[in-house]
C-alpha cells in the first residue's frame, strides 16, 4: 500500500500541545506513526495493525527510524484491543470507503471498508479512550465526514476544527481532516487546496509537508 498525498497531509496538519501518549488507529505502513514521533519528540507513540502485511511493514520501518525506541505497533483488532492507559492524542486515516464496490483482494478490502470497524464502535471506543484534554483527529471522505461528525457529537466528541481538501480551486471537496474533542468549542474551518492553475503545489501546501518530503 503506497503512501498517498492526503495521508501526508492529515499527518503534517495534526496539531497537540506535547502529547505524553498517541494512539495511531490502523497505521498501515506506519507513515502517521512515524510522522508523529518526528512532530512530537517527547510522545510515546502506539500504533494498531489489522492486516499482517502492513503490520510486518510497518514494524520494519519503524525499527528503521530514529525514532524506533519510541515507536510501538501492535498486530491487533481495534474491536476487541485493551489499551493500558488514556491517550492525549488519537489519530486514524480509517477503512472509508463503504459505499464502493469491493475489491477481490482481502488485503485492500481490510484497508477500504468500514465492515471491520464500523463507524459507531469506533467513535464509542475512541470516546473511552481519550483523555479528558486529549483530542481526536480523523482523515475522511466529504460525504463520510459529515455523517461521522453527527455520529460523534451523539456520543460525546465534539467537532472543534476542520481542513476541507481540493485538489483545485473551484474543485469539489476531496477529503476532510476534522479535530474532535471532549469540549464544545468550534474553533474555525479552513481549506487547504493542493495544487494551482498550473498544476504546480501551492504554497500553503509547500510549506506544510516541507518538513517530510525530500524534495519539495
Amino acid at each position: 500500500m503506497k503512501v498517498g498525498t492526503l495521508a501526508c497531509i492529515f499527518g503534517a496538519a495534526i496539531t497537540s500541545s506535547s502529547p505524553q501518549f498517541i494512539l495511531d488507529i490502523g497505521t498501515g505502513t506506519g507513515v502517521l506513526a512515524l510522522m508523529m514521533a518526528q512532530r512530537f519528540p517527547t510522545s510515546k507513540i502506539e500504533a494498531l495493525e489489522i492486516e499482517t502485511n502492513a503490520f510486518h511493514q510497518a514494524k520494519s520501518n519503524f525499527k528503521e527510524s530514529p525514532w524506533n525506541t519510541r515507536l510501538h505497533i501492535e498486530c491487533a483488532d481495534f474491536n476487541n484491543w485493551k489499551a493500558k492507559h488514556l491517550y492525549d492524542l488519537i489519530i486514524t486515516n480509517p477503512p472509508f470507503f463503504n459505499r464502493h464496490l469491493k475489491s477481490p483482494g482481502k488485503a485492500i478490502n481490510l484497508a477500504r471498508h468500514n465492515d471491520q470497524l464500523p463507524m459507531s464502535m469506533l467513535i464509542n471506543k475512541v470516546f473511552n479512550l481519550l483523555a479528558a484534554n486529549g483530542s481526536f483527529w480523523v482523515l475522511l471522505p466529504k460525504y463520510e465526514s459529515d455523517k461521522f461528525t453527527v455520529e460523534a457529537e451523539q456520543a460525546g466528541l465534539f467537532l472543534n476544527y476542520q481542513i476541507q481538501i481540493l485538489n483545485f480551486a473551484e474543485q469539489p471537496v476531496k477529503a476532510v481532516i476534522s479535530q474532535f474533542s471532549k469540549r464544545k468549542k468550534f474553533d474555525r474551518r479552513e481549506e487547504l487546496v493542493i495544487r494551482q492553475d498550473d498544476n504546480s503545489y501551492n504554497d500553503n501546501f509547500i510549506q506544510l509537508l516541507k518538513p517530510f518530503y525530500l524534495h519539495l
